[in-house]
């Protein structure tokens, strides 16, 4: 398949399972080989377990006390379309998946053009990924101060990714206005290096890759963009 960039490992990192899910390119074999928090892992018969495609849905997950089990469950909402990652051949490719409902497949899509694949073994994982708890000013709010930062906290402890430097806010007529940016635990803060203007439609805009994990070597991060606005309060509106 064309396309594509070079890409050695695929990773996912489930949380309440405190368990970090690897394939690595064997590029002798030609697979991938699967090892979870840095043990490679086994069929009943001693073969090591590999795949020939990855795939990566990312996905919300929902928390939930099963009563049948006793013990609180994680699931990934897996109707309807989201982001994923192709791994085959040693490369990556992005792209969509898509569901429309319980009893219908998942099709996967790069370019609106079916992902193809490899003949052999498929793995899927679903990722929640990094992802965001809360902003303030929440999205779509209106009459905020033109003294606000901006506050937005994360799911776990973060660290700037490969595009920091690219997270952006620009006002309503496209200018981009200068930021400074911080880092606390969770914490991620966005102050303006001067006021913001009145009645004024802002966006905030940060990319894929901006965030990372704290203390993770494996790229386990922000994989989808987020964007939110914001509005300005009038000149008499106090």
């Amino acid at each position: 398949m064309e396309g594509g960039s070079s890409a050695e490992q695929a990773a996912v990192r489930f949380y309440g399972q405190k368990q970090d899910t690897i394939f690595s390119w064997d590029a002798a074999t030609a697979k991938y080989t699967r090892s979870i928090n840095g043990q490679n892992t086994y069929t009943a018969d001693g073969t090591a377990i590999s795949a020939d495609n990855v795939i990566v849905m990312f996905a919300p997950h929902k928390r939930y006390f099963s009563n049948e089990a006793q013990e609180w469950v994680v699931s990934a909402e897996l109707i309807g379309t989201g982001t994923a990652l192709f791994y085959r051949d040693g490369k990556v490719w992005e792209g969509l998946w898509q569901k429309a409902s319980a009893g219908s497949p998942v099709t996967f899509t790069v370019n609106n053009d079916p992902m193809q694949f490899k003949s052999g073994h498929t793995w899927i994982m679903a990722d929640e990924g990094l992802s965001i708890n809360s902003i303030e000013p929440a999205g779509g709010q209106n009459n905020v101060s033109m003294q606000s930062s901006i506050i937005i906290d994360f799911t776990s402890p973060i660290v700037p990714g490969a595009n920091y430097d690219n997270i952006t806010l620009t006002d309503d007529r496209s200018n981009v206005v200068e930021i400074n940016k911080s880092i606390e635990g969770k914490r991620l803060t966005i102050d303006p290096v001067a006021d913001l203007a009145v009645k004024t439609t802002y966006k905030i805009s940060i990319p894929s890759g901006a965030l990372a994990l704290k203390d993770d070597d494996h790229g386990f991060g922000m994989a989808q963009g987020f964007v939110s606005s914001f509005t300005t309060r009038g000149e008499y509106d106090y």
